[in-house]
């Protein structure tokens, strides 16, 4: 399979995606700090993914471009 994999450091003219939910928000009785967590997570892997350019016969993988998990 041939992943997408270039980057481009140039704005790109079109947005496909745009995030609008609510990061921080009350949830129940769960504990605030998974949250800011999550938010941690989000931005180590938005690293990854931001600028990539996915050309005609490339496939957009996100574990490809993030790697496995880690502790």
């Amino acid at each position: 399979m041939n992943f997408a994999k270039e980057r481009s450091v140039d704005q790109l003219p079109h947005v496909i995606k745009r995030h609008q939910s609510l990061l921080r928000r009350k949830l129940g009785a769960s504990d605030p700090k998974l949250q800011e967590n999550k938010i941690t997570n989000l931005r180590i892997a938005l690293q990854s993914m931001n600028g990539i350019v996915i050309k005609p016969g490339e496939t957009f993988s996100f574990w490809h471009l993030i790697g496995k998990p880690t502790a």
